[in-house]
């Protein structure tokens, strides 16, 4: 049977609308962080040479399971980003993306398709490290590195997404599996040992 015309507008209407909540809940995060935060946001904005506007994603909310992540489609196309992590060891860290995300990895036959994002000006950084370091630190690309600064991968693939050429900091769909880790080798780590997520 074909949709009416008012059936049609009632959709959109409907999307509108969730849209429009979607960005209040957003704000209203953005605005919680940057009370509870904002020495944080501050040298996040000082390192990035860019004003903190507005989260994008938010994963206590939004969706980042296997073939049902959002996460992919809500950062593609967007430039100058800063992925925020924390984990339960008290540990406050992530990325920096000056480049335009427009490429996805994938596999196809068993072959790995697509593309990574190329760009010498990311950094990684470490916010709170669980009393290793007693001051915020901040880790530029290699410049041989560049080449591999952020891979974006789609829904269907067990990783969201992965930072560096050596998987500095890769991150498991939601439930998947224990594929979140940090390997130190794409940036410069100033020899300091386990900055984003070691242990004291």
């Amino acid at each position: 049977m074909e949709e009416t015309e008012e059936s049609k507008k009632q959709k959109q209407q409907k999307k509108e609308l969730q849209k429009i909540v979607e960005m209040k809940r957003l704000q209203e995060k953005t605005n919680l962080l940057k009370k509870e935060i904002p020495k944080e946001i501050e040298q996040l904005e000082e390192w990035s040479s860019s004003k903190f506007k507005s989260l994008i994603f938010d994963s206590e909310f939004d969706r980042w399971s296997m073939n049902d992540s959002t996460f992919d489609k809500k950062i593609f196309g967007k430039e100058n980003i800063i992925i925020l992590l924390e984990d339960n060891r008290g540990n406050m860290f992530g990325c920096y993306i000056q480049s335009k995300i427009d490429q996805y990895q994938y596999l196809e036959n068993d072959e790995w398709q697509g593309g990574r994002i190329k760009d010498p000006n990311a950094f990684v950084f470490s916010l709170k490290s669980n009393g290793r370091q007693k001051y915020p630190v901040v880790c530029d690309i290699f410049e041989e590195s560049s080449d591999w600064a952020f891979m974006l991968f789609k829904s269907d693939m067990e990783t969201l997404f992965s930072v560096g050429g050596g998987c500095d900091i890769t991150i498991a769909k939601q439930n998947v599996c224990d594929t979140c880790f940090c390997v130190q080798h794409s940036f410069n780590y100033q020899n300091m040992k386990d900055l984003l997520v070691g242990r004291t």
